[in-house]
């Protein structure tokens, strides 16, 4: 029917006809998700392929590295086709013009791509592939071992999107008294006598998106076209990340649009609907929530798989362990929905938001607590350049060796089947001594099968800590153990007399963490 039309003449379930939903490799309880900006990356792999590359001819072997590396999921970020409206207004934006000249010295138009969150259709953007393109990468990828992530822009669509001028009733439109008392939140569709008010999309806390257009998440009719929507990308993928999914919350769209949108508050929510009926037809089908303000709880219960953890990020950032701490004190089922990072597109490159050491420190806690563990492309290799989204190219960087060894050993550990299949408990640390508090820095836990033990401990401050971890996991028999830390190579022999009755003693240097295969 017209309403789930994607484009003008050519939607997503002719493009992939020949598709069909296949659910991909096994997910893994605490799955690995690596997220990479897909104009940036394939424009820079073109480079170092020495030819131009598209996304259904990227080589297995950068996706084999990847799965070799541990992920489960490749997130690929922008690739819908962008909106010319968009393109436009990004180029001309002073504040995005001055992030371009801090990450691109003498950029120029071309660079400028738009931002990939003002969709003008779900169609492969050309410039990284033929419109059938999604539905092999995906298959692609299954050989390897890989889902496929992709996004999903619920709350708004470009200022050029063809429902704008087709079904301009599934917008929030404005009186003319009120597009005159905030400009900028409205722009003018149409022409002649069939003009409409339409409201930029927007999050109650900042400014509007001016190059968006933002959907009435209370009309009917919307909602069956954007779980049409949501239904014809489960032919090119396994999941999609929801952008502000929060907004869509019935009460917070209520609140963000009083005064405007006349519908009543529907009897039921918008996720609950979009997500009830695409798992419906497609249960392993991934729905991961961005979300903000303390509303991911909500989210889960409403069917999301899993919904962004910012409150972990923002406590990590804040460098205090005893946040860290209470924060993970929570129970398991809400932690393994969570999604965990130090950084992705939105943040700032973990190394210049935590500082080299502090970011090392911080991944350790992601990765090997419950949950989806979140990377970066360039996280790994310690890059310090957030590149805006609305360009195709940076500045090129050297990679930290350093970093990238860290990173290499902690992917490796993270991997382990016990990290996934395991027992998680959160352990508690005491005083190696009298007086001595530096104790309270430490972060410890483990993970338990029925054959074997993983222990993780973290000193989350800039100075060196001693305390010592009460291990529920130990030999039944006297003497000495060795333990072998897999971050460093470095072996201990502690008592296990000692260790049962006064702790695993530990002394670690600032943000220094241990990663231990405890003996059994």
């Amino acid at each position: 029917m017209a309403s789930t039309k994607l484009a003008p003449s050519d939607d997503v379930a002719r493009r992939s006809a020949a598709a069909e939903y296949r659910p991909g490799p096994s997910r893994r309880p605490h799955p690995h998700v690596y997220e990479i900006n897909s104009r940036l990356w394939l424009r820079e792999l073109s480079s170092r392929q020495g030819r131009s590359m598209e996304l259904d001819t990227v080589p297995d072997d950068e996706w084999q590295r990847l799965r070799d590396l541990g992920i489960d999921y490749v997130w690929l970020m922008g690739v819908w086709e962008p909106s010319r409206a968009s393109i436009a207004q990004a180029i001309q934006h002073p504040s995005l013009r001055h992030e371009y000249d801090r990450v691109l010295t003498g950029w120029q138009s071309d660079d400028v791509v738009g931002s990939p969150y003002a969709v003008a259709v779900y169609r492969l953007n050309p410039q990284l592939g033929r419109h059938d393109a999604l539905p092999r990468l995906r298959d692609q990828l299954h050989r390897c071992g890989l889902r496929l992530l992709l996004d999903f822009v619920p709350n708004h669509t470009a200022t050029d999107h063809p429902w704008v001028s087709e079904h301009p009733e599934y917008y929030v439109q404005g009186s003319q008294a009120m597009v005159a008392a905030y400009p900028d939140r409205f722009f003018v569709a149409g022409s002649g006598q069939h003009q409409w008010r339409i409201a930029h999309g927007r999050d109650p806390y900042f400014e509007a998106w001016g190059d968006t257009a933002q959907v009435n998440a209370f009309h009917s009719e919307l909602r069956r076209a954007m779980i049409a929507v949501v239904e014809e990308m489960a032919a090119c993928c396994d999941g999609v990340r929801c952008d502000m999914a929060m907004l869509l919350l019935n009460e917070v769209f209520a609140r963000t649009w009083v005064g405007v949108v006349m519908e009543p508050e529907p009897p039921t929510e918008f996720w609950s609907e979009i997500i009830g009926a695409v798992k419906t037809r497609y249960p392993e089908f991934l729905f991961m929530a961005e979300a903000y303000w303390d509303l991911e709880r909500r989210l889960q219960q409403l069917g999301f798989d899993c919904t962004y953890d910012k409150r972990l990020y923002d406590r990590l950032q804040q460098g205090v362990a005893a946040g860290v701490r209470s924060h993970l004190a929570v129970e398991s089922a809400y932690q393994r929905r969570c999604v965990r990072f130090v950084e992705n597109h939105d943040e700032p490159r973990a190394v210049e938001a935590f500082g080299r050491e502090r970011s090392l420190a911080a991944a350790a806690v992601v990765m090997t607590t419950p949950g989806v563990r979140l990377l970066h492309d360039g996280q790994l290799e310690g890059r310090r350049l957030r590149a805006p989204i609305q360009l195709a190219r940076v500045q090129p960087e050297a990679v930290d060796q350093g970093v990238l060894e860290y990173y290499r050993r902690l992917l490796a550990f993270a991997d382990d089947p016990v990290l996934h299949n395991g027992a998680w408990k959160l352990l508690p640390v005491e005083s190696a001594g009298p007086g001595n508090r530096t104790h309270e820095a430490l972060l410890a836990w483990v993970w338990t099968d029925d054959a074997s033990a993983r222990l993780v401990i973290v000193n989350y401050a800039m100075h060196a800590s001693q305390g010592r971890i009460r291990v529920p996991i130990l030999p039944t028999e006297s003497g000495l153990i060795e333990l072998e830390d897999r971050m460093s190579d470095a072996h201990y022999e502690r008592n296990i007399d000692e260790i049962r009755h006064e702790g695993l003693y530990v002394d670690l240097a600032p943000y220094a963490v241990h990663l231990f295969q405890l003996p059994w």
